[in-house]
């Protein structure tokens, strides 16, 4: 029924259903949460320091020039909270939105590759896997960069179908390197070395099976464009600055390749790990989706081909890569969705059974996140039970932390798991539409619900103290920061004005704490640091004890 539903239907109520269900799905509860340090708060606050200075030319951080990522994605949340203000909401509107062209996207290129119901299926895909669904509901760079990347990788299968058909390919060499150098705006060369890997491994199949030529004056020519998109903003900067800042963002580029930066690193089955747990279910039924099919068409046999090309090239360069985040191989993320659609759809048009390892694979999977949905809650509802078997003194006083539960959050696993459980068994016994529905609308209703309940009681045991301190601060003409640790946070919710900055005293920035503590400021100075590190610092810098509180020390000199 739901299949005739929507074949029957025209594919522009489609469009315009997928775009009412995704902002139901992604714009509410934005600002139900703070920003959290680093990624959120420091994208969002180089987009407050533009409004603040007026200067939308250049990225900055504490009111000096942030070489680690170029400006369009801070552009979009700096036209954010022009709209909205400058808060969480705003920071994150940019990626709902890329969230509901996303949704859109996948649905059209899935019905011109085969049908209105894989488009479906493969949208269904996407918004319905956990780290998918949740990375459009935040304030970091990754879901605009990885649409571009994607939109690019697309346009070099529509390269390679071209040519083997015998059509003209530049427009398709031209939205190649259109894509890839918005991309490169956006965050890095990456993307040009992720889009250029998966076009020679493309073109490696076309060489083998239909004896075609590499096309190296495509790959020169998107190149070549990329670059001019780039030097839009990047030649304009050199000619108003200089070099300095194409320098420091190639050596941090280049830091990030060869060592564990700010202490991510890991082992180097990190992403495939990731990518398994953190893309469920569709990270599952991809393996239906890998073997090709009977009824797979050239063009399909060629998509699917190019986005396993595109799986393992994430996957292999990011696991050679020594800084290692969760979210460094989100690109992934559509060739195991759009992999997790094909085995979605050949089950169900053969009506088979979901496998027994898939089946048993996921439901583990499933029952591991609802038990940890409903212990999680529970153990904090109680925390008495256990809170002086705790020896770290920080970990006891942040789990002693005040936080008020309502004593039904831990429902909100128990729901989850029944909607999935149901979801799960429908599929063992007949692979439908019904039963797919259940177990991907099972992840978007738990995000739906954990964000805005659960989130802020999380926060309330890391983030909320130093955060309602720097706010109190923040009009109260003094400066605050914190010590012995990193963040952002002071920067963006005690809205730090240009004067009290080191560029505005006149002091290098590497001088900059020092002077905060020893130098003659011309207001009071007062400093967040974490409970363990305290004592030290205060005889150390002969500061005053303001407030100790939920693992956090507030100090003023």
């Amino acid at each position: 029924m739901i299949e005739r539903l929507i074949r029957t239907t025209p594919s522009n109520r489609i469009v315009l259903f997928l775009a009412i269900v995704s902002a139901l799905i992604f714009l509410p509860f934005l600002g139900a949460v703070h920003l959290f340090d680093w990624d959120e708060i420091n994208f969002a606050e180089c987009a407050r320091e533009m409004i603040v200075t007026g200067d939308y030319f250049r990225v900055h951080i504490d009111y000096e020039p942030f070489w680690e990522k170029p400006p369009l994605f801070i552009w979009l949340q700096a036209a954010s909270m022009l709209v909205f203000g400058v808060n969480e909401f705003a920071a994150r509107f940019p990626n709902a939105v890329v969230g509901i062209i996303t949704v859109i996207v996948l649905f059209r290129l899935g019905e011109s590759l085969r049908s209105k119901e894989f488009g479906v299926w493969w949208a269904l895909c996407y918004i319905g896997s956990l780290l998918p669904h949740f990375y459009f509901r935040t304030g970091i760079i990754d879901p605009l960069f990885n649409l571009l990347i994607f939109l690019s990788v697309h346009s070099i299968i529509r390269h390679a179908e071209a040519r083997r058909e015998g059509r003209p390919a530049w427009k398709h060499t031209l939205w190649i390197g259109i894509a890839a150098g918005a991309a490169v705006m956006t965050k890095g060369p990456v993307a040009i070395l992720l889009a250029g890997l998966t076009w020679v491994v493309i073109s490696v199949r076309e060489y083998r099976t239909n004896k075609a030529g590499v096309p190296f004056v495509a790959m020169v020519a998107s190149l070549g464009i990329a670059l001019a998109v780039c030097c839009a903003w990047f030649g304009a900067d050199y000619l108003a600055h200089g070099p300095w800042f194409i320098e420091q963002f190639i050596t941090y580029q280049l830091r990030l390749l060869t060592t564990g930066d700010a202490g991510h690193s890991g082992p180097i089955y990190y992403h495939v790990v990731v990518l398994l747990v953190g893309c469920f279910p569709a990270s599952v039924l991809m393996w239906s989706g890998i073997r090709h099919g009977k009824d797979d068409t050239e063009n399909v046999s060629l998509y699917r081909f190019a986005m396993l090309a595109l799986l393992c090239v994430v996957v292999v360069i990011f696991s050679i890569v020594k800084t290692k985040i969760v979210h460094y191989s989100s690109m992934a993320y559509y060739p195991i969705t759009f992999l997790g659609a094909l085995g979605m759809e050949r089950m169900m048009s053969r009506r088979e059974r979901l496998g027994a390892i898939q089946f048993s694979v996921m439901l583990v999977q499933f029952g591991v996140l609802a038990v940890a949905l409903i212990a999680f809650p529970l153990a904090l509802i109680n925390k008495h039970l256990f809170l002086d078997r705790i020896q770290d003194g920080f970990t006891r006083m942040v789990v002693a932390t005040p936080v008020q539960w309502s004593g039904w959050e831990w429902m909100i696993g128990v729901l989850f798991g029944v909607a999935a459980g149901a979801g799960l068994f429908t599929i063992r016994r007949e692979a439908q539409p019904r039963g797919f529905m259940l177990l991907f609308g099972a992840t978007v209703g738990m995000v739906a619900l954990f964000l805005p309940v659960i989130a802020p009681k999380i926060e309330g045991y890391t983030q909320a103290t130093p955060i309602a301190w720097y706010q109190y601060y923040a009009e109260r003409n003094c400066h605050i920061t914190q010590l012995g640790f990193k963040s952002y946070a002071p920067l963006f919710y005690a809205a730090k004005p240009y004067s009290h900055s080191a560029a505005a005293n006149g002091i290098p920035y590497s001088d900059y704490e020092a002077w905060l503590l020893r130098g003659a400021i011309d207001r009071p100075a007062y400093f967040v640091c974490k409970y363990p590190d305290y004592s030290d610092l205060v005889r150390q810098h002969n500061l005053l004890v303001v407030e100790i509180k939920n693992g956090w020390v507030l100090m003023r000199r």
